[in-house]
């Protein structure tokens, strides 16, 4: 769902560089910055028109998630569903792109979920054929900067740097502070 509120999210550079903005309870960010109520109303009931079915709401998130038969999610964005077989398996997906009815275009913001053709894959490499199962090889940060030839007196001052996980996420709390700088 599009953030419809008067007041926009704060610039990220502010929080860093400016005075920092107070934190807000759940409750307070959902006022301020969650979904309407009458859109969510208004999505819902497209749904229920297209024989979907709800799974979750969440205002706060500003997300729906919709669940039915490949034919109904077709119909429902007016495009055809497609099974692939790829080397990665099985998948769905659709050309072109969806529509939406027009008074639902300024209350979606994206459609999520009708093509699970991977995008990208993780290469790794895995040892030869020994009849040991070993985990694939993983990589420390000072490790990847020398493998790219980084500079070594940086200390990421004023960098934006990106993390990109492949094979299901961090699944453990220190993981992510593990990995920064």
């Amino acid at each position: 769902m599009r953030n419809r509120s008067r007041k926009p999210l704060p610039v990220l550079e502010e929080s860093f560089f400016g005075a920092r903005p107070s934190p807000l309870k759940r409750e307070e960010f959902q006022s301020r910055y969650g979904a309407h109520v009458g859109d969510l109303a208004r999505v819902e009931a497209f749904a229920w028109e297209h024989d979907l079915e709800v799974l979750s709401v969440s205002a706060a998130r500003r997300t729906m998630v919709l669940a039915g038969a490949a034919r109904a999610m077709g119909r429902a964005f007016d495009v055809e569903l497609v099974a692939y077989e790829t080397p990665d398996g099985r998948h769905h997906g659709h050309q072109g792109p969806l529509s939406l009815p027009s008074n639902l275009e300024p209350v979606i913001q994206g459609v999520f979920g009708l093509d699970t053709r991977p995008l990208a894959r993780p290469h790794v490499r895995h040892a030869k054929n020994s009849g040991v199962r070993e985990r694939p090889q993983r990589f420390t940060p000072p490790e990847v900067a020398a493998l790219y030839d980084f500079p070594p007196n940086l200390d990421g001052r004023c960098q934006t740097e990106a993390l990109l996980q492949l094979d299901g996420g961090f699944r453990r709390k220190g993981d992510l502070r593990a990995a920064t700088c």
